[in-house]
């Protein structure tokens, strides 16, 4: 296996990131969010300009901690300008960057959850899902003075950590807590889960131990995760709710992420490495 060194690397807060996204508008800079409550925007450019300096730390373009965060941030999503932010206080934070590069506080969303808010993810500028310590699962319309637009009161056994919207059918999320499965959701229709993949961890683990995170893939037509004890990556397809196949990688990753170019599917996979992969979607 080929090995690479990072082309960049620097101590970004005296806590734990608990998110990073590049800016599409301008792809060098990089916005990152910590458990302190801070979001920071890096300019990663200015620091191939200037090589020399000791701390090898891209310069800080801005930085939003007052105003809109009381609590550590437990991750971040970004749609175009709009960033959300999900907290540890219970509530979704939003804020804005402008073209300067400059953050705005815009508002603070509360009272839909009664615990941590830990995962959150948009679906189109003014529509995101968050999900939380308390098993809940929140459709969000970030216009409305009462934004909370559907609750969805999972089965899942242990508090929720992260959700995604299905790119190919808006009307789907996929849920993962610490449960040995993941649950996909029709939000017309919440009462229950759509599907329920199961597989990707061993049958007799009753709760694991660390937080993983999946992604869609293809489109929107499959699920890959990566599964506590199997050093395995699992392929599901998301009409069936089946698994289409697995692939041992050696370790156990925590989170899995797709990039679709116009010659190659690659999927990434992290924990004590990161993988660049090749999922076979060949369905029977």
């Amino acid at each position: 296996m080929e090995t690479e060194l990072p082309l960049m690397s620097w101590k970004g807060s005296g806590s734990w990131i608990s998110g990073v996204r590049f800016v599409e508008e301008n792809p060098m800079l990089l916005l990152s969010s910590s458990n302190d409550g801070g979001i920071v925007v890096w300019d990663l450019k200015r620091l191939q300009a200037s090589p020399s300096t000791s701390s090898r730390s891209p310069p800080v373009v801005t930085k939003l901690t007052a105003g809109l965060h009381s609590a550590g941030i437990f991750a971040m999503d970004r749609f175009g300008c709009s960033i959300a932010t999900a907290l540890k206080d219970s509530s979704v934070g939003l804020s804005r960057l402008t073209p300067a590069g400059d953050l705005v506080a815009e508002r603070n969303i509360s009272g839909h959850h009664s615990g941590v808010i830990r995962g959150v993810c948009f679906r189109e500028a003014n529509t995101l899902a968050d999900c939380g310590a308390d098993g809940r699962i929140c459709v969000l319309d970030t216009r409305s003075p009462h934004p909370c637009t559907l609750t969805v009161e999972t089965q899942h056994m242990t508090g929720i950590n992260t959700v995604e919207w299905c790119k190919l059918d808006e009307s789907l999320l996929l849920s993962a807590s610490k449960d040995p499965t993941l649950h996909l959701f029709d939000v017309r229709n919440p009462s229950r889960p759509l599907h329920v993949l199961q597989g990707h961890v061993e049958s007799s683990t009753g709760t694991c131990r660390q937080i993983c995170r999946p992604c869609f893939v293809d489109g929107g037509k499959a699920v890959a995760t990566p599964g506590q004890g199997s050093r395995k990556i699992s392929l599901f397809d998301v009409g069936k709710g089946a698994m289409i196949s697995q692939g041992i990688i050696g370790y156990d990753a925590n989170l899995v992420t797709f990039t679709n170019h116009a010659e190659q599917q690659i999927l990434w996979a992290a924990g004590r490495y990161i993988n660049q992969l090749c999922p076979l979607l060949h369905r029977c």
